[in-house]
C-alpha cells in the first residue's frame, strides 16, 4: 500500500519546482512567498478539520466501519491530486495564451501579462492534497504498523524527497516521448519554451491511476494481513461447560 503514496510524493515536489517558475513568469502581483503561506493555511486547515471531525470519530467505530472511513479519505486526497494538476494545465494554457496574443511567447524571460492570482486554485488544491493524503500516511504507521508510528513524519518527507528524484525519471519519459509523437519536446530551457500544459496533463493521468489503484489496494487491505489472524479458539460444547458450572457449585456447598 505504501508504494501508492510515491504519486503523492511526485505531485508535493511540484508544488517547489514547477509551480514556482509559473509565479515567477506571471505579473508578479502577487509574491511567492504568499502563494506558499495560502498552500500552508490551506494544508493545516484541512488537516485540523480532519483530526477534528474524523479522527476521533474513527477511532471510536469498529473497525470494519474505521476502515472504510479512513479509505475514503485518503481517496479524496488522492482525488485532490488529481484536481490540483488538472487545475495548474488550465491555468497554464491561460498563460501560455496571453503570452502568445502578446507577442511574447518566443521570449524566453518574459511575463505573462496575467495575474498570479490564477494560481491560488492550484496551489491551495495542492495544501488540501498534503493535508488529507498527508494524514492517510500518518494514519497508515499509526493503525496498520503501530510499532512504526514514530517515523511516519520522517516517512512523509522522505516521499517528497523521492518524489523529485522520481520527477527527474518521468520528466525524461514525457520528454521522450514529445520528441518520438510529436517531433518536439515539451521540456524546453525556459518555462515559456516549455508545455507545462501538457506536462501537468501527464501528471493528471498518473496521478488517476494511482487513485484506481489506491481504491482497489486498500479495498483488499486489512490489519489482519499485517499482523496475522488470531487463531481460533477451541469451541467448548454447551453440556460440557453445565457440568463445570454444576461441580463448582456442588463443591461450594
Amino acid at each position: 500500500m505504501s508504494a501508492t503514496f510515491i504519486v503523492y510524493g511526485m505531485v508535493k515536489s511540484l508544488g517547489n519546482t514547477f509551480f514556482l517558475e509559473q509565479a515567477e513568469s506571471t505579473s508578479g502581483d502577487i509574491p511567492i512567498i504568499v502563494l506558499q503561506v495560502i498552500k500552508g493555511v490551506t494544508r493545516n486547515a484541512v488537516k485540523g478539520g480532519y483530526k477534528a471531525v474524523f479522527a476521533k470519530r474513527i477511532q471510536r467505530m469498529q473497525r470494519q466501519y474505521s476502515d472504510g472511513v479512513e479509505i475514503g479519505i485518503g481517496i479524496n486526497g488522492m482525488l485532490t491530486s488529481i484536481i490540483c494538476c488538472a487545475v495548474a494545465s488550465s491555468v497554464e494554457s491561460k498563460r501560455l495564451e496571453a503570452l502568445r496574443e502578446s507577442g511574447l511567447l518566443n521570449d524566453p524571460k518574459a511575463r505573462a501579462p496575467i495575474s498570479a492570482a490564477w494560481l491560488l486554485l492550484q496551489f491551495c488544491s495542492l495544501g488540501a492534497m498534503e493535508g488529507l493524503a498527508g494524514s492517510r500516511i500518518a494514519d497508515f504507521f499509526g493503525h496498520y504498523v503501530p510499532d512504526s508510528r514514530r517515523y511516519g513524519p520522517v516517512f512523509t518527507d522522505t516521499l517528497a524527497g523521492f518524489g523529485i528524484l522520481l520527477n527527474i525519471g518521468f520528466i525524461a519519459m514525457i520528454d521522450y516521448y514529445s520528441r518520438f509523437r510529436y517531433k518536439e519536446s515539451w521540456v524546453g530551457d525556459s518555462v515559456n519554451e516549455s508545455r507545462l500544459d501538457l506536462i501537468y496533463r501527464a501528471y493528471a493521468i498518473l496521478a488517476m491511476l494511482n487513485c484506481f489503484l489506491y481504491a482497489y489496494v486498500s479495498s483488499s487491505y486489512s490489519y489482519d494481513n499485517i499482523i496475522g489472524k488470531p487463531e481460533d479458539e477451541p469451541e467448548i460444547p454447551f453440556l460440557e461447560v453445565k457440568q463445570e458450572e454444576e461441580t463448582v457449585a456442588h463443591e461450594l456447598q
